[in-house]
């Protein structure tokens, strides 16, 4: 879908409209947010007031995407393109949108804790339930559950964490 001949480019995310994709790129000599349409394929960069992001995730209704800036900090930008706005204040930089829910990871001293905050604002709370985790980007989010990597006697394993239950089980256990 793209070309820019070089630079560091990567971290697609789907649009669930099925036909735009939002990636990072270092095209213009520092991250950016571009935004690809799959049908006219020509990448558009999201004009924003916050330099330096990347690892963009969309919201539910494609209107947001929620970024890095790198540093630890999630902004959340119109995907349209326009001002940034802290959207975690805890450290953090990786993202994914459970509806109208935003789950993102917090660096604790030695691990790493998955939070929650409404996609419209409010407060951040840690995910009931949830185990801590050893590393910022073993896990991902679907509209009901959370999966993440783990050990279990010696084997890593795929987990399951229900946000209904607040409860985690092993789904698979990955081989070597």
């Amino acid at each position: 879908l793209t070309s820019f001949g070089g630079p560091l480019t990567g971290a697609p995310a789907w649009c669930a409209d099925g036909r735009r994709l939002a990636f990072g790129s270092r095209e213009s000599g520092v991250s950016a947010i571009y935004i690809i349409d799959v049908f006219e394929r020509v990448p558009r960069r999201v004009e924003t007031s916050q330099p330096n992001l990347a690892l963009p995730v969309w919201s539910s209704d494609c209107q947001w995407l929620l970024a890095s800036d790198g540093r630890a900090v999630l902004y959340r930008v119109p995907a349209t393109g326009g001002t940034a706005q802290r959207f975690t204040e805890q450290r953090s930089y990786q993202a994914a949108v459970m509806a109208d829910r935003v789950v993102f990871n917090v660096a604790d001293p030695g691990d790493v804790v998955l939070w929650m905050k409404p996609l419209s604002g409010g407060t951040a709370t840690p995910v009931p339930g949830m185990p801590r985790l050893s590393y910022t980007d073993s896990w991902t989010a679907n509209g009901t559950a959370i999966y993440y990597s783990g050990t279990l006697k010696e084997q890593q394993v795929v987990f399951r964490h229900d946000l209904g239950t607040g409860s985690s089980f092993p789904v698979v256990a990955l081989p070597n």
